[in-house]
């Protein structure tokens, strides 16, 4: 309930922030470029996350390809950032935690007080085809990084077929998008080049099977908790001493089939990554 209040909460800051004119407490005013650049992050008091799979989702992966321990292939692929970061456990694998599938058009509709994975087959008009799946997320900023408060993964059962079998190279291999996703939900970006081996790169193919982070993951993934970025004066100067106003930021992060994902923060175009190559929008 608490939780659920408190989205409520920025929910109503957000939309009240959106609606004034040439303010410097309006959140659409900030330059968001500039906070994409900053790392995203969970306080260690919300680790680990309870992250609820939509029935329909879990279906997709009940019975299939358990582990020893009884654990299904997404909750396989949250043991994998589990155990990259000795210090931390990111996800709550104690039991499979469900909840009905949600299936809304909007990424707004998505933020309760639940973490989840999604099956879409309705999909979001203003993201189109092209794209395999989405991490919705929402954070406050703290002036050298972005504190995460709500993510969702939602996956696009409207114009992709996802397969568990590892020898299938005609559909997109399940477990491989989810754990690319689950990077995203503790806040971690696309890589920056297509030759680093690991899951975050910017895209994946139908023939690709990427179940294990990789030794670059590792290490992204513990400098993102263990360090906070130094941060440009323009980036500082979003925030004062003292400032009481929370300032909140939503967005998404693409994962497309042909490489070009993109980063949306308050709905704007913030970063593009092409096949490896990472700029920043204007």
């Amino acid at each position: 309930m608490k939780s659920i209040l408190l989205l409520s909460l920025i929910l109503t800051t957000l939309i009240s922030c959106n609606a004034q004119k040439n303010g410097t407490d309006n959140i659409s005013t900030d330059p968001v470029a500039e906070t994409s650049k900053l790392p995203m992050k969970w306080d260690g008091a919300n680790l680990p996350l309870t992250v609820y799979i939509g029935d329909t989702m879990l279906a997709e992966v009940s019975g299939e390809g358990d582990d020893s321990d009884g654990h299904n292939l997404i909750e396989q692929m949250e043991k994998q950032w589990n155990e990259a970061d000795p210090a931390r456990t990111y996800f709550n694998i104690s039991s499979t935690h469900s909840r009905t599938n949600l299936n809304y058009t909007n990424l707004d509709s998505y933020l309760d007080g639940e973490i989840g994975i999604y099956k879409s087959t309705n999909w979001f008009s203003y993201i189109g085809s092209g794209v395999l799946a989405v991490t919705s997320y929402l954070g406050e900023y703290k002036g050298s990084y972005i504190k995460l408060s709500h993510a969702d993964i939602i996956m696009n059962y409207r114009d992709y077929t996802f397969t568990n079998d590892t020898s299938n190279s005609y559909n997109y291999d399940l477990p491989s998008v989810v754990l690319h996703e689950l990077g995203h939900m503790i806040g971690l970006k696309h890589t920056t080049s297509s030759v680093i081996p690991s899951v975050m790169q910017p895209t994946l193919s139908a023939s690709e099977v990427k179940r294990e982070v990789t030794a670059y993951d590792i290490s992204y993934v513990t400098s993102n908790y263990n360090n906070v970025a130094a941060i440009s004066a323009s980036a500082l100067a979003l925030t004062t001493e003292g400032e009481e106003t929370p300032r909140y930021f939503k967005g998404y992060i693409e994962m497309r089939t042909d490489g070009n994902c993109y980063h949306y923060q308050n709905e704007r175009l913030v970063e593009v990554h092409k096949h490896g190559i990472n700029s920043t929008a204007d």
